[in-house]
């Protein structure tokens, strides 16, 4: 296992004279991949509050809930097609840069080398992960499904 000591000493060969290229990199690759977020907001409506207050607009409360699924929609479709090559691109730029000097460009190298294979492998792993969250916490056994799953640590 690796300890403390030897995790820094890695990232400091790693980023000696190379600090600020990862920073820019990773600064952007944050903008990008986080700015969907903005899209997908939580709209959260009680239908008993809506039963019980007479002065409720139903026509109004429909197109606001039309727009925020049309907003929803374009940030899923945001995350899939944009920031899923962004976040390969990020960890291909860290691996190389690991090995030996890269370029700023690699960041959006996921646009690039294997566009498809890429953004299918990530929207299959992000559906497996949505699938697993649902699953544990609507079964609300979640230490028996982390042991399945082979994240369960003892002493956590």
């Amino acid at each position: 296992m690796w300890d403390r000591a030897i995790l820094k000493s890695n990232a400091k060969l790693a980023l000696r004279g190379r600090y600020w290229t990862a920073f820019a990199a990773s600064l952007v690759a944050m903008i990008l991949t986080g700015g969907y977020s903005m899209f997908t907001w939580r709209y959260n409506f009680s239908y008993q509050q809506m039963v019980r207050d007479p002065n409720v607009n139903f026509e109004a409360l429909m197109a606001q809930s039309g727009l925020i699924n049309l907003l929803a929609m374009i940030g899923i479709v945001y995350s899939i097609f944009v920031a899923f090559p962004i976040v390969i691109g990020m960890a291909r730029f860290f691996v190389q840069n690991h090995f030996g000097v890269t370029q700023f460009e690699t960041t959006f190298s996921g646009f690039r080398q294997n566009y498809f294979n890429g953004v299918g492998a990530m929207f299959v792993t992000d559906l497996v992960h949505w699938f697993v969250d649902s699953s544990v916490h609507y079964s609300g056994n979640h230490k028996r499904t982390r042991i399945l799953l082979g994240s369960f640590h003892p002493r956590g």
